[in-house]
C-alpha cells in the first residue's frame, strides 16, 4: 500500500501540468500558438468554410518563458461571418470538444481573430481593453502568433470565449441580457 501511494505521487510529481505559465491571456507578452493537424482535414476545414463542426487538432501554447503546455487533441474550426472568406480567416479552438473536462487556463474555448477588416489590429482589443475599465464582466484578450502545422498565420487576437462559466458573476437575468445583446436581439441604443 505504502509502496502505491509512492506511486502515484511521483507519477503525479512527473506529469506535466497543463497551464504551466498562466500567460494565455498576458498583455505583456506575445505568445506562440502552434496548431497542428493532418493535411486532408486542415484542405477540409478551407473547403468547407461554413461548417461548425470541430475537428482534431495538437493545441502547442509556448509563451517564450515556460516549457511550452502541450494538449493533444482540441477542438479546431473557422469561425466568424465575414472572416470565413477573407485571407486571413479566424479561427476557434475548443479545449474540451474531444477531452470532456479539458480546459486550458481555465478557458474552455478561445477565439483566434484574425482581424482582416482591420489592419491596425488595434480596434478589437482597445475596445475590450476599455470595457475591463467600466467593472462589468468582460472577456480576456491578448495577442497571439499563430502557427498551423508549422506555417506562420500571422499575428492574432486572442479572446477568451464568453460562456456561462466565465460569466458567474452575472445574475441569471443580467446573463440572459448579454446573450440578447451579443446576437442583436436587444440594443443600448433604443
Amino acid at each position: 500500500m505504502k509502496n502505491a501511494i509512492w506511486l502515484l505521487i511521483s507519477l503525479a510529481w512527473a506529469m506535466p501540468s497543463k497551464a504551466q505559465s498562466g500567460n494565455l491571456f498576458n498583455d505583456n507578452i506575445v505568445a506562440n500558438i502552434y496548431l497542428t493537424l493532418s493535411p486532408d482535414t486542415l484542405m477540409d476545414i478551407y473547403a468547407n468554410p461554413t461548417s461548425t463542426v470541430y475537428r482534431s487538432a495538437q493545441f502547442v501554447f509556448d509563451d517564450g518563458v515556460n516549457l511550452p503546455d502541450t494538449l493533444p487533441q482540441v477542438g479546431f474550426r473557422l469561425r466568424g461571418n465575414t472572416s470565413r472568406w477573407a485571407d486571413k480567416k479566424s479561427f476557434k479552438v475548443s479545449f474540451n470538444e474531444f477531452v470532456t473536462v479539458q480546459t486550458y487556463q481555465g478557458a474552455k474555448k478561445i477565439n483566434l481573430n484574425g482581424s482582416h477588416n482591420d489592419p491596425t489590429m488595434l480596434r478589437e482589443k482597445v475596445f475590450y481593453d476599455l470595457w475591463q475599465q467600466t467593472g462589468l464582466p468582460q472577456r480576456r484578450t491578448s495577442f497571439v502568433k499563430v502557427y498551423i502545422n508549422g506555417s506562420y498565420y500571422g499575428l492574432y487576437t486572442n479572446l477568451e470565449e464568453i460562456n456561462k462559466d466565465s460569466c458567474k458573476c452575472i445574475r441569471r437575468k443580467q446573463w440572459q441580457l448579454v446573450q440578447m445583446y451579443l446576437s442583436g436581439r436587444f440594443s443600448l441604443h433604443k
